[in-house]
């Protein structure tokens, strides 16, 4: 997920002091609280963290943002705010939305409850690229590896049965087809999916400082090997379209799909360097090596990355020659009898952080609880909603950031905006005039000329 796919106040670098601020008011949210006013003042907090941390990396200034959530040991509790709104969505949402009587009243607000976890884990995918911050989540990186788990699983299983699945969320009850949420959804789901392969590369660039339980979950309790090579196989960073008769083919790329020619389809894009990364860590660190179960199925699981082993990846990636000479090695070895001494974990973890975050929760009765807050939302609470909104996102700020503009109805390249809200984009009047029916409620939202 892109840091400019929504725009804040804050864009110019605040002080180390201002951060400092900001980083000493992050907390933990328990999930009957999620939606709430304190939720809300959190959700502006790590979005304006967000921010910083990506202003200060592209502006190649000192990464005070990341200094101070180490110092102060809040990576951990960004964390929790990712594990949590997570839950939130898979447990409790669905409860209330998926209820026949549920009449949603703000479709806004729902949207940045559902961007929450892209905001966490689009900032810890900056912290976490720095060893420390990795190291500074302690036992809680087990709770990690298992939302990577999920995410992986997910991008290995993404096809149209799954956005079919999120299209058919409750969503078309109220006028909320206008935002386009249940299309909304589906992408945040993969863009979120996408960022956890980041992270999880960053795992395994640490693996030999993580402990036994948490290499053993990774190479042979997930075998995060072998669906790292579905992933390959699988390739869901790319998409083929038939448009005018013509195929045309996407690349997602640096948080959003980008038409490439057929030619230009042997570039190695980011997405799928995070994969090849991983997996040369993963195959090549002795360690790993001498932990991974191999057996007749893996083994050949593994060996059919030679097919993707192209001399244009080698030369993209010349790092990989070395798992290329592994994978030729391996191909004239019977599967190796795993001698199970080092493997096997007497006492194992268990990841705390996520239970936590379960303990003592009432699925049903916190679902009940915000059902009824949704539905009875006063006017002033909302308005209080969208001025917070307010307060964080501005798209003159970061302006310069922005990739070239697509016409919202087309498409095709724009070079008008609206005048009101100054987020969407058109290419042309007519244009602009079709797309008005469905953004006139965000629009009006944008700039607090809602209805009370």
């Amino acid at each position: 997920m892109k840091i400019t796919d929504h725009i804040e106040t804050t864009a110019n670098l605040l002080s180390q002091q201002g951060i400092r601020k900001l980083v000493n008011e992050v907390s933990n949210v328990n999930l009957r609280d999620i939606g709430g006013q304190f939720w809300m003042d959190q959700h502006q907090i790590l979005s304006k963290l967000n921010i910083q941390a990506h202003l200060q990396v592209q502006t190649e200034s000192k990464e005070i943002a990341y200094e101070e959530l180490l110092n102060q040991n809040k990576i951990v509790n960004v964390l929790h705010h990712l594990l949590s709104i997570e839950v939130w969505k898979n447990k409790i949402y669905p409860n209330f939305s998926s209820d026949t009587t549920f009449k949603e009243k703000n479709e806004f607000k729902l949207y940045f409850l559902l961007y929450h976890e892209a905001t966490a884990i689009n900032l810890l995918e900056l912290l976490l690229y720095h060893p420390k911050g990795l190291n500074s989540l302690g036992e809680n990186i087990l709770d990690l590896i298992d939302y990577c788990n999920k995410k992986l699983r997910i991008l290995n299983a993404w096809d149209e049965d799954v956005v079919s699945r999120f299209e058919k969320l409750d969503f078309q009850k109220s006028e909320v087809s206008k935002m386009d949420l249940k299309k909304n959804r589906s992408e945040l789901e993969f863009s979120i999916s996408i960022n956890s392969l980041s992270i999880f590369r960053y795992l395994t660039e640490n693996i030999l400082n993580l402990s036994l339980t948490c290499q053993t979950r990774i190479i042979n309790e997930y075998d995060f090997i072998s669906h790292l090579v579905f992933l390959i196989e699988k390739a869901p960073w790319l998409k083929t379209k038939v448009e005018k008769n013509a195929k045309v083919f996407e690349k997602f790329d640096n948080g959003v799909w980008k038409m490439v020619d057929k030619e230009e389809l042997f570039l190695i894009g980011k997405v799928e360097a995070q994969v090849w990364l991983s997996l040369y860590n993963l195959l090549i660190e002795p360690e790993c090596q001498k932990k991974y179960n191999y057996n007749t199925k893996n083994h050949e699981i593994v060996l059919r990355l030679r097919t993707y082993m192209s001399e244009d990846l080698l030369n993209q990636l010349p790092i990989l020659e070395g798992l290329y000479r592994f994978l030729e090695q391996l191909s004239m070895m019977d599967p190796p009898v795993q001698e199970f001494g080092d493997s096997k974990v007497l006492i194992q973890q268990i990841p705390d952080l996520t239970l936590s975050i379960l303990e003592g929760a009432d699925f049903k009765e916190i679902s009940h609880h915000q059902k009824t807050i949704f539905e009875c939302e006063s006017a002033a609470a909302k308005e209080k909603f969208t001025e917070g909104l307010a307060n964080i996102y501005n798209i003159d700020d970061l302006e310069t950031f922005l990739e070239d503009p697509k016409c919202a109805k087309c498409g095709q390249l724009a070079t008008q905006r609206c005048s009101r809200c100054k987020l969407e984009w058109y290419c042309s009047r007519p244009c602009q005039v079709k797309s008005w029916g469905n953004h006139k409620e965000t629009c009006s939202i944008i700039v607090g000329d809602v209805e009370k």
